[in-house]
């Protein structure tokens, strides 16, 4: 299935190309949502009449989006804290100038070494 999937032009995108995606998505929905409110205007002037489908489709789009990101928001930082607290450092010593290896273990027992080498400055 794949492979017909790439010989239709689909594959994996990467940083820039899903950053591009996000910020057309945004500015799209940015576009509907003025849209619908200028036309409810619109429309209450011309008709003397409150249009509720566009007020309640506005109000619920941004209601749905404010509690998503939310929702997404506070699921990242438990995954985050969740992770971090289940990781331990069980040594840190310097192995040369300003370079530190760390070694952690994680709740399963299982040890990694993690070296941190700091960049080089320009002079």
């Amino acid at each position: 299935m794949n492979k017909y999937i790439r010989k239709l032009g689909f594959r994996a995108s990467d940083e820039m190309e899903m950053e591009v995606t996000i910020r057309s998505i945004r500015y799209s929905w940015l576009y509907v949502m003025v849209f619908l409110v200028v036309w409810g205007v619109l429309h209450a002037i011309d008709k003397s009449e409150i249009p509720m489908v566009q007020i309640a489709l506005v109000f619920t789009a941004e209601l749905l989006y404010f509690a998503l990101q939310w929702w997404f928001t506070k699921k990242a930082v438990n995954e985050n804290k969740a992770e971090h607290h289940a990781i331990k450092t069980l040594k840190a010593k310097g192995k040369g100038k300003n370079s530190y290896e760390y070694i952690y273990e994680d709740e399963d027992g299982n040890q990694y070494i993690y070296e941190e080498i700091p960049v080089e400055e320009n002079k």
